[in-house]
């Protein structure tokens, strides 16, 4: 019995191992479907704005869609222009001034037929720090910032540039690219 019972378990391993040999050579498959590409990427709005006489740009970086900096020589104010990505204002408002938008007086308005947050807040820098206010204009995911500090010491009117500053905004694409 134990022979049969054997021979059975030989056989039954014999057939299963004989079943692991293919006799087909394996064919290769190919995904050629096309995709459409589901996110499309608009061109960006470039920031225009005027500055005073006095400031010059901080960095000679490329004019479109790149961050600018202008700055008077004597470093008394501050004024910058940059585009970022954010999920909604309030992350926007954080990635600019390192506040959560319910710590500031954020006031939503329209301009350029978009949502704009304006806002002010202090920045501490060492003994001097900056008085700072910051317009975002959202395009979708895309802010369009303009932001303007003043040192506290400097006895800028900080209300005073900051409005020739903000009513000088405007945004426009290039239509060539």
């Amino acid at each position: 019995m134990q022979r049969r019972l054997a021979l059975v378990f030989l056989l039954l391993g014999a057939a299963l191992l004989c079943g692991c040999q293919s006799a087909e050579t394996p064919v290769a498959e190919l995904v050629t479907d096309s995709i459409p590409a589901s996110v499309t990427v608009d061109t960006p709005y470039a920031i225009t704005v005027s500055v005073p006489q006095d400031a010059q740009n901080a960095d000679e970086a490329p004019f479109f869609g790149a961050e600018r900096i202008y700055r008077p020589e004597d470093g008394r104010y501050e004024i910058e222009t940059k585009s970022i990505l954010a999920e909604s204002p309030g992350s926007a408002v954080h990635q600019i001034s390192g506040y959560a938008a319910e710590e500031l007086a954020v006031v939503e308005t329209r301009r350029f037929s978009m949502p704009e947050y304006r806002f002010a807040w202090y920045a501490p820098d060492g003994a001097d720090g900056w008085v700072c206010r910051a317009d975002l204009f959202r395009d979708g995911e895309r802010y369009y910032c303009v932001i303007c500090r003043v040192r506290e010491s400097a006895g800028e009117n900080c209300g005073q540039l900051a409005t020739e500053v903000f009513s000088t905004v405007g945004l426009f694409t290039d239509e060539g690219a």
